[in-house]
């Protein structure tokens, strides 16, 4: 039988199953006497079993096979052994690991090292009961298979891992070095090699390339590579590059779960609409213009209850991406010593899928930075997600050690992001968010989770993609908080419609504070740029024709603003026109779009093509570009 069309849903299926193993073993962590939930485990691991034996995935299957197995002995045991929660844990890792296999189209790892091990009721270590007798477990094509020993080691490192390239650069050396082959057994021995160009086969070959290039998941640090490469006689430099290739399953067709309720009210408002169209069609032919009117009123409130529907689709539960935390925070708290309860809130709330795919990453980013810098030696870390209006706001909190504004001040001046005479000027608010700055950390040195200085720019920066922002607050002894505010939906969003150089422009409304005409005596041009005072603050003032390059026509009476929310602070965007609010679906930019700042997608009017623009990227290019040290508005994050 061909299997490979229903590989997608296998893959689908099996992650759903091992989400739901890794929270019945925080479940289990909680309640070690709870007899259902090792009951629950036993079918997860059996229902994995089964797929991934139709499938023809051995070793997956084999895997499966072996916890199911061994949860039968535990469940006849008296009391659960000490030892089950981390050989639990391992065995999901090392199926999640096959699946990553399988989903790049290498062929399955070898599990035989993790199927040799098992413990008894007391705990101790013990030979397997031939456990794998009805399962194929011989190794496939082993050149390619992982090494043995590295097997439970990747799975432990887990998401601490990267990838990235190596750029090695080769001088003189005497023949007996042999650089080549000494660069490569060095990087295999802290890592995987995953791609590399032809030359590395000529280096196995005995070639003597002037530069190596290759692929390389590790969870060691750069730095430490580098020291470590240098050693090796001939090398003249060593660099690395971020990991910009397609990740594994980017390709894949992403799938949602959808009720045959929600089908059914999708096919009757289709129906509808149908039906609505037909009326339209025929009271035009006929010339029957007193009855369009109310067609179209029909048809406006079919296509409002279906933008509901398709939105409500879309809706993925907000524990999708917090199931992996439980574990995440596990391991970190294992390896720095510390003991860290965590509180989750709002998982049952439903997010758009396309938000939470974003989002996935910076999560674990604020969880690790919390764990790290944050808790002292043990504290809570509380993950909060709720509904505010069409926003949804996640926050990131602990209870430990908080941060000093002054101190990030003095920490950002040193590692030359901040002119000393900018770091006086700058409120509290403001010098919190220089943590998202690129490359700023705070860490005494590098450890597996931190002090590279990545983390908060990269939170950041999925944060304004998706059109929200974030917001830091912090107090010392009291802990730390990371909001994080999105749009319900990436699709279908509300904007302002305003006219820009005889250009039609949209501006999220979720961005936009309010709108008035200004006065242009109120407006001080003696400033770069200039100013306005608003409720008592000083607010900078852009031209938005300006911003974007585009020809700036000025009145000479008023200023139409739209008073714009950047970071937690104010932005006025001078306009020619105001049109008004719509509701649109914006298409995402593609290159080499998508590189030009300020521009968050396009939508399609009547009259033609509208960019979505992102009033945050806007300015921060152009006082990027400007460089005008020294000047900082009152009430910007800038």
């Amino acid at each position: 039988m061909e299997m490979s069309r229903y590989r997608n849903l296998f893959l689908a299926e099996t992650r759903e199953h091992l989400h739901t193993m890794n929270q019945l073993v925080d479940g289990l962590e909680r309640e070690p006497e709870r007899d259902e939930t090792i009951n629950a485990l036993f079918r997860e691991a059996h229902s994995i079993k089964g797929m991934a034996a139709a499938m023809q995935f051995t070793q997956t299957a084999a895997v499966a096979h072996h916890l199911e197995h061994y949860l039968g002995e535990i469940r006849s045991c008296s009391r659960v052994p000490p030892d089950v929660r981390g050989r639990l844990l391992d065995g999901i890792d090392l199926l999640e690991g096959l699946l990553d296999d399988i989903v790049s189209g290498r062929p399955e790892r070898n599990v035989e090292k993790f199927l040799q091990k098992t413990a008894t009721c007391s705990g101790q270590s013990g030979q397997d009961m031939a456990i794998v007798t009805n399962v194929d477990c011989t190794a496939q094509n082993s050149a390619s298979q992982e090494p043995a020993d590295s097997i439970l080691s990747s799975a432990s490192a887990g998401d601490h891992s990267e990838e990235f390239q190596v750029i090695i650069d080769l001088v003189n050396a005497p023949k007996s070095a042999n650089p080549g082959l000494k660069i490569l057994q060095r990087l295999e021995e802290m890592g995987e090699i995953l791609s590399s160009e032809a030359v590395v086969d000529s280096i196995r070959q005995g070639g003597e390339p002037r530069q190596v290039k290759l692929w390389l998941r590790s969870g060691i640090a750069p730095d430490k590579l580098k020291s470590k490469l240098l050693t090796i006689e001939g090398i003249g430099r060593v660099g690395f590059a971020q990991d910009r290739r397609k990740k594994p399953g980017d390709d894949q067709i992403a799938t949602v779960r959808v009720s045959t309720d929600r089908l059914d009210n999708l096919l009757s408002i289709v129906g509808e609409l149908l039906t609505n169209h037909y009326l339209l069609q025929t009271a035009a032919e006929s010339e029957n213009w007193t009855e369009i009117p109310a067609q179209l009123i029909l048809m406006d409130r079919l296509v409002e209850n279906l933008r509901h529907e398709v939105i409500q689709a879309r809706m993925v539960p907000f524990q999708t991406i917090t199931g992996r935390l439980p574990k995440a925070i596990r391991d970190i708290s294992r390896k720095s010593g510390k003991n860290v309860t965590l509180n989750l809130i709002g998982e049952d709330l439903g997010v758009d899928r396309v938000v939470l795919e974003q989002l996935g990453d910076s999560l674990l980013h604020l969880v690790r930075n919390a764990v790290d810098h944050g808790i002292v030696s043990q504290g809570t870390l509380t993950i909060e997600a709720r509904r505010e209006k069409e926003q949804i706001l996640i926050e990131v909190s602990d209870d430990g050690r908080g941060m000093s504004p002054e101190q990030i001040k003095k920490t950002a001046i040193a590692q030359g992001l901040l002119a000393a005479n900018q770091a006086g000027k700058l409120s509290d608010r403001e010098a919190l968010m220089l943590i998202c700055q690129p490359g700023f950390s705070t860490a005494q040195g590098v450890t597996e989770t931190s002090g590279r200085g990545v983390g908060m720019d990269v939170v950041k920066s999925s944060v304004e993609r998706l059109g929200g922002t974030l917001a830091v607050s912090s107090a010392l002894d009291r802990g730390t908080r990371v909001q994080m505010s999105v749009p319900l939906s990436t699709a279908i969003v509300k904007v302002l419609l305003v006219a820009c150089a005889r250009q039609r422009l949209a501006i999220p409304i979720t961005r936009v504070v309010r709108t008035f005409a200004l006065p242009s005596a109120m407006i001080n041009r003696r400033e770069e740029p200039h100013v306005f005072v608003h409720e008592g603050r000083t607010v900078p003032l852009y031209s938005l024709a300006e911003l974007l390059s585009l020809a700036r026509t000025e009145n000479t009476k008023k200023a139409l603003i739209v008073l714009a929310e950047v970071q937690g602070g104010l932005v006025g965007l001078q306009v020619d026109s105001l049109i008004g609010q719509r509701e649109v679906f914006v298409k995402p930019l593609h290159f080499p779009l998508d590189k030009l700042p300020g521009l968050s997608g396009v939508t399609v009017e009547g009259a033609g093509i509208i960019f979505v623009l992102e009033p945050q990227s806007l300015v921060e290019n152009r006082l990027m570009l400007a460089d005008k040290a020294g000047w900082k508005p009152e009430s910007s994050t800038f």
